[in-house]
């Protein structure tokens, strides 16, 4: 959950329904997809059609509209249940409703949201609202008051106020990934952040951290293709789950390791260098060959990050002896992992939403004290992307477009009463020259001999 609320902003009497506090706090987890608007608030009334209660169609008879808002603020929030369809589509068919953000309601009695993660089914790419689950229970309560309010003819009389934060310390954000040297996209993520990252320069912290498992009820042949420590630290390939789960923590550890060096020696930006060698040229296959041509073209030995990995082991033989770092990187998984990867955490707390290079950067611009300057362009695009367009603003466009046409207006008239003037004058010219033609005229035809 990290920082997001949902809180009950209207009807008062409805907060004393929610919340340990009785102060309004909807229990509610946050996806893992979507986009999460870090640093902003959400308020908009509550919209539920109960003919389409499980969002997994396109809305037909849902009416969604802001004009009841508190403050005026077009962002309305739609209630689905859970069930029928993954929550991607859910989610997705609330956006095109016209949804700032979708509200799905558990299925289960008695869960803890803090359990369920509403994951990504591969499709959620391009949604661009963030949503939420919350209990059956609470959801129950605000489907009765919904009835209630329909009754009165008072549809649109429950307004939630969704917040999305991060801690903000200081102005030095710590953040890492949680992944694996045979996750795509966390290469992709790591090839295309690389640029942002470079931007923050010494006001972030970034760790690589790594996700291993354990398989100790294995068998030996299995064991000894994919794991370490006789079972204790296992990898696979999502895509080929035949392929060397041992190289896979081999690679695991070399970057480690080679992160851990560059650190010290304030190389960091050599790390990133070193992923995107290994992202274009060995991509799926990334063996002990490809990475020594990957470290070795940054002018670093080689041996030294061998060494730093060999040193890691209990013991010379690697398939049955412990490893610290794996160790390490295991028991913070089990213990303060988001369960679920790839996964950013920032200042210690998950980020939920779609892992793209943008969220992030601004994710982490939410993460520092005061904003940087690397932050105020971003921060600036979208506090306007989000607020719309001012009444002030708008005043100012009408008049400067009527201020225009004014302008235009009177030019046209002095140009159309100049060309009026022009030809009235060529008119009168050549009526007068033709006067005086039929009047020669008619004085030869009277003059003498003619």
């Amino acid at each position: 959950m990290g920082f997001s609320k949902l809180i009950v902003y209207n009807p008062k009497r409805l907060k004393t329904k929610f919340g340990k506090e009785e102060d309004g706090t909807i229990e509610a987890s946050l996806a893992n997809f979507g986009h999460t608007p870090y640093g902003h608030s959400i308020i908009g009334n509550v919209f539920y059609n109960v003919n389409e209660s499980s969002g997994c169609e396109e809305f037909t008879e849902l009416e969604v509209t802001g004009e009841k808002d508190p403050d005026n603020i077009p962002s309305p929030i739609i209630l689905v249940e859970r069930g029928g369809c993954s929550f991607v589509k859910k989610v997705r068919n609330v956006e095109h409703a016209g949804g700032a953000l979708a509200v799905i309601i558990d299925d289960k009695e008695g869960e803890m949201m803090d359990h369920i993660i509403m994951v990504d089914d591969g499709t959620g790419a391009g949604i661009n609202i963030p949503s939420m689950l919350i209990s059956k229970r609470d959801g129950k309560i605000l489907k009765n008051q919904l009835a209630i309010c329909s009754e009165s003819e008072d549809i649109d009389c429950i307004s939630l106020l969704a917040t999305f934060e991060l801690p903000h310390p200081d102005n030095r954000v710590e953040y890492e990934l949680w992944y694996s040297s045979s996750n795509d996209q966390a290469i992709d993520f790591l090839v295309d952040f690389q640029e942002h990252h470079s931007e923050f320069k010494k006001d972030v912290l970034f760790t690589p951290r790594f996700v291993v498992w354990g398989c100790p009820e294995c068998d030996q042949e299995l064991k000894g293709l994919h794991c370490f420590g006789d079972g204790k630290y296992c990898a696979y390939h999502p895509e080929n789950p035949l392929n060397n789960g041992q190289e896979i923590l081999y690679e695991d550890l070399r970057e480690k390791c080679l992160h851990n060096k560059l650190q010290k020696q304030n190389k960091e930006g050599l790390w990133w260098d070193y992923m995107y060698y290994v992202h274009a040229n060995c991509r799926q296959d990334i063996n002990r060959d490809c990475s020594k041509r990957g470290i070795e073209s940054l002018d670093i030995n080689f041996e030294e990050i061998e060494e730093c990995v060999n040193d890691s082991f209990f013991g010379s033989d690697h398939t049955i002896a412990k490893n610290s770092m794996l160790q390490r990187e295991k028991e913070d998984w089990k213990n303060n992992g988001p369960h679920f990867f790839p996964a950013i955490i920032i200042n210690n707390v998950t980020y939920r939403g779609f892992l793209t290079p943008d969220n992030i950067f601004q994710a982490i611009c939410e993460g520092f004290k005061k904003h940087p300057k690397e932050c105020k362009s971003i921060m600036d695009a979208n506090s306007h992307a989000g607020n719309g367009i001012s009444l002030r603003t708008m005043v100012f466009i009408v008049a400067a477009i009527l201020a225009c046409n004014l302008i235009l207006l009177l030019l046209y008239r002095r140009y159309y009463k100049k060309e009026m003037q022009s030809e009235v004058k060529m008119a009168a010219h050549s009526a007068v020259s033709q006067y005086f033609a039929i009047k020669n005229s008619e004085r030869e035809m009277e003059a003498p001999g003619i």
